[in-house]
């Protein structure tokens, strides 16, 4: 601390040397006294970062039968102390970490229609995961998802449609928008709070809209419609044999198998599912969103939520094991 008397009239400017200590932040304090009862304090608040960067180890190891795997302090011997954190997760899959990339997408940072529904729509199912023994529940992960939602519809355009920031933003990408429907379909599944009137306007508009869209999108689209019960299936066989052949990918062909499953369509499903394993590692190169490993997730996921059916269970192996190859090589 220092004190300065000034006269009057006097002005005086000070400079201080400011030394950084323990990453955190640190507090500047200026308090001004004078006559007449005259005083004014301010404070500033001044972050401390580290010299280097957050870094994380990953490490695959395979268990045999009878081997054991020690944990010890060598582990964190890289890091500053008392800033370490250590976290062992066993799987059938090898290489897929679930808990820290719950936890790395619960830190995300940004805020746009994709980016919020990224982020939000893994953690609707973080609890049921941490009970299949990945890790501690987190009872807060509810209102994180809830806000997104909240957010996600402050987002939308009196049409139903969605901006990309905001209702006078920029429109989202097609798909991103049929994305985020998605996203609170699903919430309103797990019983959060949405917003019923928004809800309905969405896919209203996704429905009147839907044969103007992209092939993939509109794949997307009739996936989302028919898991909302609004899709029309004459419409969606009508796409399947009049667009289809341009749709470009596995993914979107996964949804378009997933939506015929959804309107009493499964022979047409099974073959749709069929080109789905065929070209599930076919680059879209209009898709800026998605990677090889997503498609094959996601391929997976939708042959598991058809079911049993005929056929579906073929895929369900055969992707499963194409995912693990395709997560020991990344």
């Amino acid at each position: 601390a220092e004190t300065r008397r000034l006269a009057a009239n006097q002005r005086e400017l000070l400079s201080w040397t400011l030394g950084a200590g323990d990453p955190g932040f640190g507090k500047v304090t200026v308090s001004v006294a004078g006559p007449g009862n005259f005083a004014v304090r301010r404070e500033w608040d001044i972050q401390v970062r580290a010299a280097q960067t957050p870094s994380a180890i990953d490490t695959v190891s395979q268990l045999e039968p009878g081997r054991e795997l020690v944990l010890d302090r060598n582990v964190t011997a890289p890091f500053a102390p008392g800033t370490a954190v250590a976290s062992v997760a066993l799987s059938r899959t090898p290489g897929i970490d679930v808990p820290a990339l719950l936890r790395a997408l619960d830190k995300y940072p940004y805020g746009c229609l994709e980016q919020t529904t990224s982020r939000a729509l893994p953690l609707l199912y973080y609890n049921d995961v941490a009970l299949l023994g990945y890790g501690p529940g987190d009872p807060r992960i509810s209102d994180r998802v809830q806000d997104a939602v909240y957010r996600i519809v402050d987002m939308q355009v009196t049409d139903g449609s969605f901006g990309m920031w905001g209702p006078f933003s920029t429109p989202a990408a097609e798909w991103l928008q049929t994305y985020a429907l998605d996203f609170l379909l699903r919430a309103r599944d797990q019983q959060m709070a949405v917003p019923a009137a928004p809800l309905q306007r969405g896919l209203t508009w996704l429905n009147r809209t839907a044969d103007k869209l992209s092939p993939n999108a509109q794949a997307y689209a009739w996936y989302v419609l028919a898991k909302a019960g609004l899709a029309d299936p004459g419409r969606v066989r009508y796409f399947q044999d009049t667009t289809g052949r341009d749709i470009k990918g596995g993914l979107a062909w996964a949804q378009l198998a997933a939506a015929l499953n959804q309107v009493g369509e499964p022979g047409r499903a099974r073959l749709a599912f069929g080109l789905a394993r065929q070209r599930i590692d076919e680059p879209d190169p209009a898709d800026y969103y998605g990677s090889p490993l997503r498609n094959r997730a996601a391929l997976l996921a939708l042959a598991s939520e058809a079911g049993g059916r005929e056929g579906v269970s073929e895929v369900i192996g055969a992707v499963r094991e194409r995912l693990t190859a395709r997560v020991q090589d990344t």
